[in-house]
């Protein structure tokens, strides 16, 4: 075995995440028992320092105007950035929408 056994997560762009990224998705593989944090931080690593101030805030908190989507559940009402992910899960990464 060449190291730890590895999940692929097909990720959704939207609006200006996908500005910033410049695809609509993508699909990568992370070792098994990574969280939504750590496909978020490879993510940020991917598309550069602008996505990683648009997604964190400077303690390393989302910003409360991206929202996480994981299989169709907003990662809030789950573990939040510490949901654990498993191979073949569907993360959608979008502008949360204010109304006024």
């Amino acid at each position: 075995m060449t190291g730890a056994p590895l999940i692929r997560i097909d990720v959704n762009y939207f609006s200006n995440v996908r500005a910033l990224t410049g695809e609509s998705g993508s699909t990568l593989e992370l070792p098994e028992r990574s969280s939504v944090r750590d496909l978020l931080i490879i993510v940020a690593a991917r598309y550069g320092d602008e996505l990683r101030e648009y997604l964190f805030t400077d303690e390393g908190g989302l910003h409360s105007h991206v929202v996480v989507i994981l299989n169709g559940r907003g990662v809030g009402v789950l573990e939040g950035l510490d949901t654990a992910l498993d191979d073949g899960d569907r993360v959608a990464i979008l502008p949360s929408i204010g109304g006024g």
